[in-house]
């Protein structure tokens, strides 16, 4: 290692690194500035302020708004694109005419001027809270400020 100039202590520190990646994995946690955003979200119920490009991913539950709709009917500004659809173990790329169905996770691109489609997107996708059932969870990702937005 650099400071002892021994490699003694890579195998412990190898473990250790492993094993608090899987623990960590295991519950479920996120890095830091994603959940923070995400906090930040839910928190006002206001379109963040993008920097960058968000990656958005989320589960369409049952009996959401989103639930038996095509793409083109639901409402998403320009900006966003639903970039990967995953039903079981299928995974494609959605079309305008694509149902979608509970169960179904999706990921969306969402370019700054876009930003309201992350929370049009959260509530189409979760069953309200007036039927009693909890929000769904939400995974938000910035990418890179500094890397120009795909497409």
């Amino acid at each position: 290692m650099e400071m002892t100039n021994s490699y003694e202590q890579i195998l412990p520190l190898l473990v250790a690194c492993f094993s608090a990646y899987a623990v960590a994995d295991a519950l479920g946690d996120q890095p830091i500035y994603e959940a923070l955003l995400e906090r930040d979200v839910r928190r006002d119920g206001a379109a963040p302020v993008l920097q960058g490009t968000l990656v958005l991913e989320l589960t369409v539950q049952a009996y959401a708004r989103f639930d038996g709709k095509r793409v083109r009917e639901l409402g998403l500004p320009p900006g966003c694109i639903l970039s990967t659809l995953r039903h079981g173990i299928r995974e494609s790329v959605p079309t305008a005419d694509t149902h979608l169905e509970a169960g179904d996770r999706i990921t969306a691109v969402i370019a700054p001027e876009a930003a309201v489609a992350a929370l049009l997107l959260r509530q189409g996708c979760a069953v309200s809270h007036m039927a009693g059932q909890a929000p769904e969870e939400v995974h938000l990702t910035r990418e890179d400020p500094g890397r120009s937005p795909p497409g």
